[in-house]
């Protein structure tokens, strides 16, 4: 019988706030956390707001991304009632989903003035990528550095996961922390992800992809995203982490832990369909969605909410549509279902663990959360959408997560 993983532990930070209780707040009051950019000027660039962490007391002296997971992992183990900075233990263990390294402005601007003329190119943008990647590294910013700082910061002394899947990273390094935990090779471990891409050179990358919504005259940012919608022209980017403790529901015990939550349910696929593109029948998104399911000992039914990955892009939607349609059958029209990113923005890397947290956070108050701009019904979609929060009791909840590439990660919560 597999081992029950509990979730002892939550710390979250995104455009809705600094801290769980004010991204609760927020998501419950319909409120997003879109608005134009401050951390670079942005005003003759092509990409003008995003889903910004303003209202956080981030630590100095970190990379953002080592700043948004640091606040997100400090919050956690407070929650969870652990020392930080403990003696490291082979039983504790780290799974994170971290994203790619943030650029130095100062630095970017040196190489664009010494690059070709057609910086934003794809293939200069890939050299540019290069120079800072290394650079980062030998000033000790690269990923591997990070999952180690945040390692110790948790006392783990075992298995230390780095998961990069896209968009689906975050719950992929959950998933990875819920196996660790059930084949006994963990008794706890801290899971989540962190991103930011809100840098020049990062964002222009998603402009070329032309997956960005674009500005429509006379609207606020916070409404260019429309997840589902008929009207949808792609996603805002944002950024913030998100930090969950999985324990043995064993060991919760033995020391007092209060479960938040029960992860019971991951799966993972890939569509191997194109580089960027998901298949457009949503194959891999069900092959996933059914995995979570067959993993928690559900049947769809059995779901009271889909957290969907839910882009607000024209095929994106379409396609996580159809996989959810192949899984539920007629029932998809049935199950509620809402996207969080209007309100935070797509959150990369850190999305996934961002939403898995959110959906915890949701399920304890009774509410379910709404998929902001939602204004007209599209049949190509044919969901039942959650245009605002609705005050319910509800126990299960699946959360999806699909990435560049057809990548493809689902988990499955339950109440405590």
């Amino acid at each position: 019988m597999k081992r029950r993983v509990a979730i002892t532990g939550l710390g979250v930070v995104s455009a809705l706030g600094g801290d769980a209780e004010s991204n609760r707040t927020a998501l419950r009051a319909g409120r997003s956390g879109v608005r134009p950019l401050r951390q670079f000027p942005s005003q003759k660039f092509p990409v003008t707001a995003g889903g910004e962490v303003a209202d956080a007391d981030l630590p100095r002296g970190a990379g953002r991304i080592a700043a948004l997971a640091e606040t997100a992992l400090a919050a956690a183990l407070r929650d969870a009632r652990l020392e930080p900075d403990a003696a490291p233990r082979p039983e504790v263990a780290a799974c994170w989903a971290l994203g790619k390294p943030r650029l130095d402005l100062e630095q970017l601007r040196g190489w664009l003035d010494a690059a070709a003329p057609d910086a934003a190119a794809p293939d200069q943008l890939a050299w540019l990528r290069a120079q800072a990647a290394a650079a980062l590294r030998r000033h000790g910013h690269g990923t591997a550095e990070l999952l180690a700082r945040l390692a110790r910061r948790a006392g783990a002394g075992g298995a230390k996961v780095a998961c990069y899947t896209a968009c689906a990273s975050g719950n992929d390094a959950l998933g990875m922390g819920k196996r660790l935990i059930e084949r006994g090779e963990a008794e706890l471990v801290v899971a989540g992800g962190a991103d930011s891409q809100l840098d020049p050179l990062s964002l222009l990358e998603y402009e070329l992809l032309a997956a960005l919504a674009p500005p429509r005259e006379g609207e606020a940012p916070a409404a260019w995203c429309r997840p589902f919608d008929r009207q949808r022209r792609g996603f805002v980017v944002g950024e913030g982490a998100a930090a969950l403790v999985l324990e043995a529901e064993e060991h919760a015990r033995r020391r007092g832990a209060r479960p938040r939550a029960w992860l019971t349910g991951y799966g993972s696929s890939l569509d191997a369909f194109g580089l960027t593109k998901c298949h457009p029948e949503g194959r891999g998104a069900a092959q996933a969605m059914a995995a979570a399911l067959r993993d928690a000992g559900l049947r769809p039914e059995d779901i009271d909410y889909i957290n969907a990955h839910g882009t607000g892009t024209v095929l994106n939607d379409r396609a996580e549509a159809a996989g959810i349609r192949a899984v539920w059958g007629e029932a998809a029209r049935a199950v509620p279902i809402s996207s969080t990113k209007a309100a935070t923005g797509h959150l990369i890397a850190a999305a996934s663990a961002v939403e898995a947290a959110l959906t915890i956070l949701a399920m304890e108050a009774g509410f379910l959360p709404p998929s902001l701009n939602y204004r007209e019904f599209d049949p190509e979609c044919a969901l039942n959408v959650v245009a605002a929060a609705e005050e319910r009791r509800w126990r299960r909840a699946l959360s999806n997560g699909f990435g560049f590439g057809g990548q493809n990660a689902c988990v499955i919560l339950e109440a405590a």
